[in-house]
């Protein structure tokens, strides 16, 4: 499926509207997006840069498992 992550790529002022990075079903990221509701959201957390990834590789069978030491 197509979805819009909620990291802003771009806001163009002319027309008040933001722009997020758009994922192609195959995993091609795409910048210049108008958000628009064909598409769905999925949620993202951003981590400190100090915050390392212990163990999995993110799937719900195998979640990460964060280091916060």
């Amino acid at each position: 499926d197509y979805f819009w992550t909620m990291t802003p790529s771009f806001f163009d002022a002319a027309y008040a509207a933001a722009d997020v990075y758009h994922v192609y079903p195959a995993g091609e990221l795409s910048p210049w997006n108008t958000v628009i509701p064909l598409y769905g959201v999925r949620a993202v957390i951003n981590l400190r840069s100090d915050v390392l990834i212990s163990q999995g590789d993110g799937t719900s069978e195998n979640p990460f498992i964060l280091n916060l030491t």
